[in-house]
């Protein structure tokens, strides 16, 4: 029996005094004990260390999940919470601060470009309406507004390319033609990417990383037949065809 009415008990010495007992009877089962004793320790001291880092997440995932935004007007700003490298993009640049009517960007432009499309209806909670096309935002096309003279933002248009209807706009001569088209309408691959010329606007007008191969003809074979008529000898051409393509690699960063 321990002496628990003594008031000169120790417990440390009570322990280790247990221990040589057991130790002497069963050194073996002493040390299992022990070996188990010490895996509970470290298995709750993992456990404490877990939760010093899940419990604050899991506390911060949940808090203010029950503040709501309204999507009706002045939600853009909200946009930055996922979008912010967009916004970062945006501030950096010298085009689009205006499109929401104030200079300087505030996080509104998304608002004003990616509802820009009036023909598509959008959640409306004050009306008890629905969104059909979209919810609460749209994708847009550049050509939305630069192949679009009467864009809403009173925005500059691309002209030259024959695709904004204006009356002189006949793109004949557009270097870039062939590649804007194709990009309009998907006929080579990852065209349908982006809405409409997106694609090619967004190579050209913006810092992403491009690489094209470019397919160049090294010969052409031309064909000339000579047509007699009378004592008339006349020589005409009447193929050039380019062949041998070499194939080379550009890379725009």
């Amino acid at each position: 029996m321990l002496p628990l009415s003594d008031n000169n008990f120790n417990l440390s010495k009570e322990l280790d005094r247990i221990q040589k007992i057991l130790k002497r009877n069963n050194p073996n089962a002493l040390m299992g004990r022990s070996m188990t004793f010490e895996k509970g320790i470290l298995i709750v001291i993992i456990f404490f260390a877990l939760g010093l880092f899940v419990i604050p997440q899991t506390v911060s995932l949940f808090e203010g999940e029950h503040f709501w935004y309204s999507i009706e007007g002045g939600y853009g700003s909200k946009c930055l919470k996922c979008h912010a490298d967009i916004y970062e993009e945006l501030n950096q640049s010298a085009y689009h601060d205006t499109i929401d009517g104030v200079s300087g960007f505030s996080g509104n432009e998304c608002y004003s470009c990616h509802r820009a499309n009036l023909t598509i209806t959008y959640a409306n909670g004050s009306l008890d309406q629905p969104g059909r096309e979209a919810h609460a935002a749209s994708s847009i096309s550049c050509t939305y507004c630069h192949f679009n003279a009467s864009n809403p933002f009173n925005a500059p248009v691309a002209g030259g390319f024959g695709m904004t209807g204006l009356a002189n706009d006949t793109g004949t001569e557009a270097a870039h033609r062939g590649f804007v088209l194709s990009s309009a309408n998907g006929s080579i691959s990852g065209s349908s990417l982006l809405l409409n010329a997106s694609e090619a606007c967004i190579a050209c007008h913006t810092p992403v990383e491009i690489t094209i191969n470019f397919s160049v003809p090294t010969q052409f074979d031309i064909t000339v037949r000579n047509s007699v008529s009378g004592s008339n000898s006349q020589w005409n051409v009447e193929s050039i065809v380019a062949t041998n393509l070499t194939v080379f690699l550009e890379e725009k960063k």
